[in-house]
């Protein structure tokens, strides 16, 4: 396997300091080796970008990807809430009469 094959192309999705240097979603697509595209991706933080996309459908991409990203955190945020706003079952016991 040569080097080109072990690379991949990919675009930030958020931003991160690495070894890449600093990138955000404002960056041009980079190529990462398929090791380090794991770790990125697995975090959230890039996704690949087929060499034959042109750069409207590498945008597309990136933003349906930022977006699915946004909703997901809000729904996590949502459910946090609710189960905050939820009384737990220690603060509904009577207090013991003396």
């Amino acid at each position: 396997m040569n080097v080109q094959e072990n690379q991949i192309l990919v675009k930030a999705l958020r931003p991160f300091e690495g070894e890449e240097g600093f990138k955000s979603s404002g960056s041009e697509p980079f190529h990462v080796t398929r090791q380090r595209f794991a770790e990125l991706n697995a975090n959230g933080l890039v996704i690949e970008v087929a060499a034959a996309d042109d750069g409207a459908s590498a945008t597309a991409d990136t933003q349906a990807a930022a977006e699915k990203q946004a909703n997901d955190e809000a729904a996590a945020t949502a459910l946090a809430e609710k189960a905050a706003a939820k009384p737990s079952n220690k603060a509904a016991a009577k207090p013991e009469n003396k």
